[in-house]
């Protein structure tokens, strides 16, 4: 399924005739654009899937190293490796503070600023694992052409635009938005296994 078929699949079940396409620029057609653009950032948000992990290395020694522009969030488990061994992360300001007056033989990872801190400094090239912003193909965190693919699962992209368009609209949408927090459920559930 590409982005043409997400926003004709909107249309038919929102009602709307005609022939949708991501360069019309009506209002009504933006409107549905911006709702399924939405519902697509949600959706990548809300879970690990498993097509928008990234990686990247972080030099021998460094204590500092600027994290990517698609950067979304470090992945649960497993983000940083060094020489064999896990970083773990710190998330308190004041727990890093704490491990930059008193360094420890554990490795620790801090996010600041736009970058990942290391501390101590890495004994070897690391290994930093993370979820990209990034859910259209391409290096896209929209769609913007009827040709995209997704990288989330595009049967919810349609879902959540459907409510999220009734839901602007004023129209009744409780019931669509609790079938589209289920199907969610189902589709994390099955992208865990990929």
């Amino acid at each position: 399924m590409s982005a043409q078929d997400v926003i004709e699949q909107v249309y038919k079940e929102i009602g709307l005739s005609g022939t949708p396409t991501f360069s019309d620029t009506s209002y009504e057609a933006q409107q549905i654009i911006n709702e399924i653009n939405e519902g697509g950032r949600d959706i990548a948000s809300r879970a690990e899937w498993s097509k928008l992990f990234g990686t990247f290395t972080a030099a021998l020694a460094a204590t500092s190293q600027p994290l990517p522009d698609d950067f979304q969030e470090m992945a649960d488990s497993g983000t940083v490796i060094a020489a064999g061994a896990a970083y773990r992360p710190v998330t308190a300001p004041e727990a890093w503070a704490f491990l930059g007056r008193s360094p420890s033989a554990t490795g620790y990872y801090h996010l600041r600023g736009g970058n990942i801190l290391f501390s101590p400094a890495l004994p070897a090239e690391a290994t930093v694992t993370y979820l990209s912003k990034n859910w259209v193909a391409g290096g896209k965190s929209k769609i913007t052409d009827n040709g995209d693919a997704l990288l989330i699962p595009e049967r919810l992209v349609t879902r959540a635009g459907v409510w999220r368009w009734n839901r602007l609209k004023g129209f009744a949408y409780d019931d669509l938005a609790a079938e589209f927090e289920a199907d969610l459920e189902t589709y994390i559930t099955a992208d865990r296994g990929a």
